[in-house]
């Protein structure tokens, strides 16, 4: 199973574990864009999962990507 898989089917399973957030305030929302992952991202917005939300440092995901207009 690849992480997509696995990521859909938790979603699944488990509505709200892509609102999960830790300590620091970032979640798979934050996770996704920082490792450049595009399909999932489109999956975690395609579950209701905002990308406008920010973490400890006052950052929401899009500026964690290397390349904001890439996303």
């Amino acid at each position: 199973m690849n992480d997509m898989e696995q990521m859909a089917s938790i979603l699944e399973t488990y509505p709200h574990a892509g609102h999960y957030r830790s300590k620091d305030g970032r979640g798979p929302m934050w996770w996704a864009y920082e490792h450049g992952r595009k399909n999932m991202i489109k999956l975690l917005k395609s579950q209701g999962i905002s990308d406008r939300l920010k973490d400890k440092d006052g950052l929401a995901p899009p500026e964690l990507a290397d390349d904001h207009d890439e996303f």
